[in-house]
């Protein structure tokens, strides 16, 4: 697999904002009529998530999102990898990095600490 640099980002960044409203419109094309249940960048942040991006060689081509739910609970949202750089083992990359969940549940006791919905 290629190397993808995998940092926290935030979603209302450009590059940020471009994979989201390609994921947003592949969405809309696959489920025609159905609500696309995004993310509103601010409200986001405030609420304690997490935007990862995955960048290869600089540019921008994953992304994924990490949001709590409840004590010890997240979800893992927003997962996306832009075509020409599907097959590669992006997503799983991103899955894998726990940094963000570990910060999220920092204040859960010990036991369970991340449910994935």
């Amino acid at each position: 697999m290629e190397s993808l640099a995998i940092v926290e980002a935030d979603p209302a960044e450009p590059e940020a904002g471009g994979l989201i409203a390609d994921l947003d419109a592949e969405l809309a094309a696959r489920y025609p009529g159905l609500p696309i249940h995004g993310i509103e960048a601010a409200g986001f942040r405030r609420g304690g998530g997490v935007f990862l991006l995955g960048r290869l060689a600089g540019m921008a081509v994953a992304c994924g999102a990490i949001r709590p739910l409840g004590a010890g609970i997240a979800e893992l949202k927003r997962m996306y990898v832009a075509r020409d750089h599907r097959g590669r083992g992006f997503a799983r990359a991103l899955q894998k990095r726990r940094l963000p969940a570990n910060r999220l549940l920092r204040q859960v006791p010990r036991g369970p600490a991340l449910a994935v919905l």
